[in-house]
């Protein structure tokens, strides 16, 4: 894989940072280490990039100005903050809706963070809750309602709010397809599994609170993934959560049925995609990457040259502005077309998903079209 410097310094700096391998960083100037910090923001690694920054403190190629290592430490700062104040809301939530047996199942953010080195350091922008049964889904959406603001529900099966300066968002289904048939083997896959596996539970701030079965969080990330390639473009974030979750607690997984339930919903090409990514930038090996049977022999190139691409412009660095804090976001006039025609260009990656993915993103846009 052919990466420029400034690319090969970032996903050294990651995997130190969140894996603790030892890498040899190369030397770069002042505005080369200022891309990166723009890159790692893109992408949202600030501070796993700033925990292989500290790793790798003593080389002598780690010299830079004291007002970047000063916004590489801003960046952790900003994370460990939203980090805290989003473990309390939740544990807040997750006490509410227990106490009104509405059972909420924790989602990616929180439940994936537990197995970072430092989980303080995930990057965390909302609140994702799962709710497996239709009428407590209606009660917890009504409840939002009456008590959050900024809701919206323009993604089907998805209701979002912000509740105390937290955004939060609840789900009618681990993860929504858009082809129907694809999407009801995937609601059949997660009530068996709910309902023959016990559940499983962790602890934030002494609130006990449910999560996805291991086997249903690995397809949680895949699928995660996949929308991400058919979408937005790759997120190399989703990457790392699959990955820690794959060395933190991949022996409690099911491959041999996680494989079966791949094979059902036709994803085996992007989950051999998947697994390509995290040889090439994670440097994992095919041993650590059991939901692929062989070593996956496809084309990742434009995925890779698109990583650091802004939409509609090949050409040109995605560097996206920064409002207060550690978020990012993008003002792209042109997003609408270019979300369709990245559709288009990955159909071959999920061709049962991509065609109906491509008229719900049209839809989804037009929805969101002014006057």
């Amino acid at each position: 894989m052919k990466m420029d410097i400034v690319s090969r310094n970032l996903f050294r700096l990651l995997r130190a940072g969140a894996f603790g391998q030892t890498e040899d960083v190369e030397p770069m100037s002042a505005w080369k280490w200022h891309v990166l910090y723009e890159r790692a923001m893109m992408h949202r690694v600030g501070a796993l990039v700033r925990d292989g920054m500290e790793a790798c403190r003593r080389q002598f190629y780690m010299q830079m100005p004291a007002e970047q290592w000063a916004q590489w430490d801003g960046v952790a700062h900003d994370t460990e903050q939203a980090y805290l104040k989003a473990s309390l809301r939740l544990t807040e939530l997750v006490g509410t809706f227990t106490h009104e047996q509405w059972r909420p199942i924790v989602m990616g953010g929180q439940s994936l963070a537990r197995f970072y080195p430092r989980p303080d350091h995930r990057f965390t922008n909302r609140l994702d809750l799962y709710f497996p049964f239709e009428t407590q889904a209606k009660r917890a959406d009504r409840w939002a309602y009456a008590n959050g603001t900024c809701l919206d529900d323009s993604v089907k099966g998805t209701l979002t709010y912000l509740w105390q300066d937290v955004r939060v968002a609840h789900h009618r289904s681990v993860e929504r397809l858009t082809n129907p048939l694809l999407h009801r083997h995937l609601t059949r896959m997660v009530e068996r599994e709910l309902r023959e596996q016990p559940p499983q539970l962790f602890s934030v701030n002494g609130q006990k609170m449910e999560t996805l079965t291991p086997t249903l969080a690995i397809l949680q990330c895949l699928l995660h993934i996949a929308r991400d390639i058919l979408n937005d473009g790759l997120s190399v974030s989703q990457l790392v959560d699959l990955g820690i979750y794959l060395r933190g607690n991949g022996q409690n997984v099911d491959f041999v049925k996680l494989q079966d339930w791949i094979a059902l919903l036709s994803v085996q090409r992007l989950a051999q995609v998947t697994a390509r990514l995290m040889m090439l930038l994670l440097d994992f090996t095919l041993d650590e990457l059991p939901f692929v049977n062989d070593d996956p022999v496809v084309d990742t190139s434009r995925l890779e040259a698109e990583l650091f691409t802004r939409p509609g412009d090949s050409d040109t660095e995605w560097f996206f502005t920064q409002g207060k804090g550690i978020f990012v976001h993008s003002s792209n006039n042109g997003a609408m077309l270019w979300r369709l025609n990245h559709s288009a260009r990955y159909f071959k990656y999920y061709p049962k998903e991509s065609v109906t993915n491509l008229m719900a993103a049209f839809a989804h846009s037009l929805s969101h079209v002014e006057e």
